[in-house]
C-alpha cells in the first residue's frame, strides 16, 4: 500500500513571503554607520553588548496572514558614493557565502566575526547591490549575522555590518 499522503507532501514546494530590507551605509568608518529599513518587516533597535544594533523581526503570522518563512532580499545604498557593495569572490562555488556570516546566539547576541553559517537564514545568491536570503523561519531563534562589503576589486570585506534576527516561530505542528 502506498502512503499516498507522504508522496504527494514531498512534492509540494514552500513559497516564501518576499520582503525587503534597505540596507543604506552611510560611513565606511569603524563601526560603520548605517540604517535598515522595511515596509515589509518590522525593525526595532536593540542594545547588543554595549551597542545599538537593528534587529529584524520574522514572524509567520505577520499581518493576521499565515507565511511559510521569508524571502528575504537585502538591497545596498552606498551613500557614501565610494563604490561598496556585497563582498564576493566570483570564481567562487557559492558566491553568496562570501557576502554573508550567520550564527545562532542568545537575546544578548553577538555577530560573527568569521566565515559562519546557519541554515536557517541561507544566502541564495548576490550581486554588488543585492543579497538574497532564504529564511524557513522554522526555528524560535535569534541569529545574528554579518552583511560583508567591499569596493570593487578588494579580495576580503572592508566593511562590515553587523544587525540581529529573531525568528519568532518554529514548527507548526501541521501534519
Amino acid at each position: 500500500m502506498h502512503n499516498t499522503y507522504t508522496e504527494t507532501q514531498d512534492l509540494i514546494e514552500t513559497a516564501r513571503t518576499p520582503v525587503t530590507v534597505t540596507v543604506t551605509l552611510i560611513d565606511d568608518c569603524d563601526p560603520p554607520v548605517y540604517t535598515m529599513k522595511s515596509d515589509d518587516l518590522p525593525i526595532s533597535t536593540i542594545n547588543s553588548n554595549g551597542t545599538s544594533e537593528p534587529e529584524l523581526t520574522f514572524n509567520n503570522h505577520q499581518g493576521g496572514t499565515y507565511h511559510d518563512g521569508f524571502k528575504v532580499t537585502f538591497n545596498l545604498v552606498d551613500q557614501t558614493s565610494k563604490g561598496y557593495g556585497f563582498f564576493f569572490e566570483s570564481g567562487g562555488s557559492k558566491p553568496e557565502d562570501d557576502a554573508i556570516w550567520v550564527k545562532k546566539v542568545d537575546s544578548s547576541g553577538a555577530c560573527p566575526t568569521s566565515p559562519s553559517k546557519w541554515g536557517g537564514f541561507n544566502p541564495q545568491s548576490v550581486t554588488r547591490t543585492t543579497l538574497v536570503v532564504d529564511n524557513p523561519n522554522s526555528h524560535l531563534q535569534y541569529f545574528g549575522f554579518t552583511l560583508l562589503l567591499s569596493l570593487a576589486g578588494e579580495t576580503s570585506p572592508s566593511v562590515r555590518i553587523d544587525p540581529i534576527g529573531n525568528n519568532e516561530n518554529g514548527s507548526t505542528g501541521k501534519a
